[in-house]
This record gives C-alpha cells, sequence and structure tokens, in this order.
C-alpha cells in the first residue's frame, strides 16, 4: 500500500516540475513542433527499460496501447496547447482533476473498482476546488468571457473523456504487460503518431528538428523528468486502482504547479489559489487514507 503512494509522489513531482519547464519553453515554441521533439525523445529515452521488457504479449494488449497511444498523442497536443495559451496555475488544476470524473466512473462501472463514501465526496471536493481555480479566478488578469468559457469547457469535457478512457485501458493492458513492455511500446507509438502529424501538417519534419536544436536543453530535460514520471506511475498503478492513484498524481501534480504559476509565472490571486491548494491537498491526503 504504501509502496505505491511513494511512487505516485515520485511521479507527481517529476511531473509537475517538467510542466514547469514546459510552461516556459511553450512561450517561444509551437505545440505541435514541441510535442513531436518531446515524443521523439522519449521514446529514445525508453529503450533503456528493454532488459526488463517482456514482447510476448496478445494482439489484444498491443491494439489496447495503440489505442492508448492514439489517446495521448491527441489529449497531449490539445493540453499543451491550453498550457500554451493560459496561466499554468489555472489550467493545471482543470486539466487534472476534471478527467478524475470520468475516470471514478469508469473505474466503478467497467474495472468494478468502488471507493467509500469519503472518497468520493473528497473527489468531488477536489473537482470543485479546480473548477474555481479555471473558471472563477482571473486568467491573465482577467476573467474568462462566457463564450472563451464555454468554449474551453467543451474541449475540455472532450478531452477529459479522452482522458477517462485512456486511464482505463491503461489500468486493464498493465494487468497482462509489464510497465516497461507497456512504455516501450506506448512511446514508440505516440512519437509515429506525432511525426505523421507533423508531416502531414508542415510536410516534413523540419519543425521538429528546428525544435530540437534550438530549444534541445529544455526540451530533454522535459523529456527525462516525464519519463521517470510515466514509468513510475505505470509501476504504481499496477499494484494499485486507478480510481486512488490518478486523483491523488493529480491533487500532488496541481499543489506543485499552482505555486510555481503564482510564484515563477506571477500569474496572481495569490492567496486564493493557494488556499484552494491547501484544500485540494487535504482533500488528496483523506483520499488514499
Amino acid at each position: 500500500m504504501i509502496s505505491w503512494i511513494y511512487l505516485i509522489v515520485i511521479s507527481a513531482i517529476m511531473s509537475g516540475v517538467a510542466a514547469i519547464i514546459e510552461k516556459q519553453t511553450l512561450k517561444r515554441e509551437y505545440a505541435t513542433a514541441y510535442s513531436t521533439a518531446f515524443a521523439f525523445l522519449i521514446a529514445i529515452f525508453s529503450v533503456v527499460f528493454l532488459p526488463y521488457a517482456d514482447f510476448a504479449i496478445s494482439a489484444l494488449s498491443l491494439m489496447l496501447i495503440y489505442v492508448f497511444s492514439l489517446i495521448s498523442t491527441i489529449t497531449y497536443l490539445v493540453t499543451a496547447r491550453i498550457l500554451r495559451h493560459s496561466s499554468m496555475s489555472a489550467s493545471s488544476p482543470i486539466l487534472s482533476v476534471l478527467p478524475t470524473v470520468f475516470i471514478v466512473i469508469m473505474a466503478f462501472f467497467l474495472l468494478g473498482e468502488k471507493l467509500t463514501i469519503l472518497q468520493y465526496v473528497s473527489i468531488f471536493v477536489l473537482i470543485a476546488a479546480s473548477y474555481a481555480m479555471f473558471f472563477v479566478l482571473p486568467q491573465n488578469g482577467k476573467k474568462l468571457e462566457k463564450k472563451e468559457r464555454n468554449k474551453y469547457l467543451y474541449i475540455l469535457v472532450i478531452t477529459s473523456v479522452l482522458m477517462g478512457v485512456g486511464s482505463i485501458i491503461n489500468k486493464y493492458t498493465l494487468n497482462t504487460v509489464n510497465p516497461a513492455t507497456f512504455i516501450i511500446l506506448t512511446e514508440l507509438f505516440i512519437a509515429i503518431n506525432f511525426i505523421i502529424i507533423i508531416t502531414v501538417r508542415y510536410k516534413g519534419s523540419r519543425e521538429m528538428l528546428a525544435s530540437l536544436k534550438h530549444h534541445r536543453v529544455p526540451i530533454t530535460a522535459i523529456a527525462i523528468l516525464t519519463t521517470i514520471s510515466r514509468i513510475t506511475y505505470y509501476v504504481a498503478l499496477s499494484s494499485s486502482a486507478v480510481a486512488l492513484a490518478q486523483p491523488l498524481l493529480n491533487a500532488i501534480y496541481i499543489v506543485i504547479t499552482v505555486i510555481a504559476g503564482v510564484i515563477i509565472f506571477s500569474e496572481g490571486s495569490i492567496w486564493k489559489k493557494l488556499l484552494l491548494c491547501a484544500i485540494i491537498l487535504l482533500f488528496a491526503f483523506i483520499l488514499v487514507l
């Protein structure tokens, strides 16, 4: 029980630090070119897990891994664009917690994972606090207009449903595929997906190579941190319930990115955001008791 919690904490910290560097990088880079370069490097770094991999897997598992990679490609590109155009302390909470709703619902019906009433209440509070952070508090110095708010809400709901489906596939596949095999195949497929996208959109991989050339240090750092974050999460998920692991990961990630947003990027509403962070952290702790 304790071991998977430690792994989730490590994963969240790595992911949070990566997001801070990513936010700085996206100020100077297009989301598609950055995402392709990032995915390409992670696929290379994932090779380090080859000694622990076992590729004797079923056709169904391979198909599910590819479907997961497609979902990850779409959701990562969308979240990178949202992060590029909005404040980190507002976008990271809603992007992290809204998918939790669909993950918990799907885990209940598809995986038979049941939580206590207190745990469901905790998840509801996490969602409410994150919603307030994005839609109620000012973003980049002003509150979102109704039309813009509705546009974001539609995008976020669709993205969150996809993330929920991806998380269920992730958990289901890790029941039969070890984490090393999963990360190698997933990252390979994601890299291929992004290379296809950038080739079709920009008629070649020149944009990706330019991104690697001009921002190789931050993108390499993000790729290393993300590789560590993903493998620790996959190992943790293989021995825990997705309805618990994902909300805990998201809560810790939110605290890191919100604090970074108000301190490093001076995004405003510092005391209100820190109060909401404290609420999120408290109920994340209650969630895993």
